[in-house]
């Protein structure tokens, strides 16, 4: 029977050399599949958002409403719950909303 944990095990695809980093000891850097996952979403909202921007109409399309939309949405949750002085945190705040 497969292991339904096996999906989420983390592998190494490109093993890079160990660095020693002072203060935290040696790290090893290695390109996992969990890495890999990530950069891959990255890529792809950073291209819709790309895309949704570039050319921007005052009517906005499909393509860009959607954009707009998840935008409103950020926006709102974040200003409701961190309040108006918040505001300054939105990129971070979008940036790991779309990441996750």
């Amino acid at each position: 029977m497969a292991d339904p944990i096996y999906q989420f095990k983390v592998k190494t695809l490109v093993d890079l050399p160990d660095v020693a980093v002072p203060g935290l000891g040696v790290v090893d850097l290695a390109f996992t599949n969990s890495h890999l996952a990530m950069t891959v979403a990255f890529l792809l909202m950073a291209g819709f958002m790309q895309a949704v921007t570039s050319r921007a109409q005052i009517v906005p399309g499909r393509f860009q409403a959607a954009g707009e939309q998840i935008f409103g949405l950020i926006d709102n949750v974040t200003e409701s719950i961190i309040g108006h002085d918040g505001r300054k945190y939105f990129p971070f705040v979008f940036t790991l909303f779309l990441l996750i």
